[in-house]
């Protein structure tokens, strides 16, 4: 964790970077898989083989997309297992449309999303962008450079799929941070980095 910081601290959103650098980053590069284990999750709590399954990826990919529903404050883990927060429930009773649109709105106000959307506008090329992402994650995680550029690539392809979803639109009346020290948005799970 003694990583310097670097370019992070010229963000124009002031930033608690101690906070920061306990965001877990997501690795599950579908959104779609992520409305469809909300879904799962609001019948009841399916086993990590019927998710593999129902998702057609491998169980530990399962793994990915809890966490990632986790970050997004739609799933929350306990020791009797997995089950939907209400802002999961909302979105797993929403019809589908209105679903795609609130899971749209939630990742472009996630704060990582926000930051890799305000990283990836100074370039033009998909490499690019993927790698100026790639640095702030490396320069504010405990992630290593190769790991940064994977998931670099998983925020990207949430922004262009919510960005997709939504006309490119900023969430309205989204406060994500509050300035320094401020807590994030308390949608958001935050938690030990589950990245090293």
């Amino acid at each position: 964790m003694g990583r310097a910081f670097g370019g992070i601290e010229k963000e124009h959103i002031s930033l608690d970077l101690a906070r920061l650098r306990f965001i877990a980053v997501p690795q599950a590069d579908s959104p779609e898989r992520i409305l469809a284990l909300v879904a799962a999750h609001a019948e009841r709590e399916p086993s990590t083989e019927e998710l593999a399954e129902r998702l057609q990826v491998t169980v530990r990919q399962v793994q990915y997309y809890r966490q990632a529903a986790l970050v997004l404050g739609l799933l929350t883990q306990s020791a009797t297992g997995w089950a939907l927060t209400d802002a999961g429930r909302t979105l797993a009773e929403a019809p589908a449309e209105l679903a795609r649109e609130r899971l749209a709105e939630r990742i472009l106000a996630h704060p990582l999303v926000a930051m890799a959307r305000r990283r990836a506008q100074r370039a033009r090329r998909s490499e690019a962008q993927a790698a100026l992402v790639a640095d702030l994650l490396s320069a504010c995680t405990c992630l290593s450079p190769s790991t940064a550029h994977r998931r670099a690539e998983t925020l990207l392809r949430w922004l262009h799929w919510a960005e997709s979803e939504t006309g490119g639109t900023e969430p309205a009346g989204t406060t994500l941070w509050r300035g320094a020290g401020a807590e994030v948005d308390s949608g958001y799970q935050n938690g030990p980095c589950v990245c090293c």
